[in-house]
């Protein structure tokens, strides 16, 4: 399950020849397409030259949260959902773990939900969904909120 696919996300697809990966359909009409944004250079085609077979998904009426998901067919429950922005395609990706939700936002806030960047660098490369996700997670601490690049010291309380 990806939730967008800049290098950095799916570059070891090759790795996994057989496998079916779920990635929502802008995403991967985005990136098969022709460039239409600068953070689509993030895109490598030879990513999927070994021809993997894709499971697309769209917005359904479907909720996670308050957040609108796509309910993904299989166990655990795992939803698919849209935080479009970082990339024309981008989701996060809920799990139900045995310890609870996990809601993996990628990359559409800083690293920790931090603020280590000025806001505007932040909306310009990340998206626009930082704010809503801060707020999520002082609502929701009972939801483990993870971003796609963070730092080694946050996995150093692990059990």
């Amino acid at each position: 399950v990806l939730t967008h696919m800049h290098f950095d996300h799916c570059g070891g697809l090759p790795d996994f020849p057989h496998a079916t990966v779920h990635v929502h359909k802008r995403e991967h009409e985005t990136f098969t397409g022709r460039m239409r944004r600068w953070t689509e250079l993030a895109y490598i085609k030879r990513h999927i030259a070994h021809g993997p077979h894709f499971a697309l998904y769209e917005e359904s009426d479907e909720t996670w949260y308050d957040f609108p998901a796509v309910r993904l067919p299989f166990e655990p429950e795992m939803w698919l959902v849209p935080l479009h922005g970082h990339s024309y395609g981008h989701c996060g990706v809920a799990i139900m773990t045995d310890e609870g939700w996990l809601f993996h936002v990628g990359d559409a806030a800083p690293i920790g939900l931090g603020d280590y960047a000025p806001r505007w660098l932040v909306r310009l490369v990340l998206g626009p969904w930082a704010p809503r996700l801060r707020a999520f997670r002082d609502a929701h601490p009972e939801v483990r909120i993870t971003t796609g690049h963070m730092w080694l010291d946050f996995w150093e309380d692990e059990d």
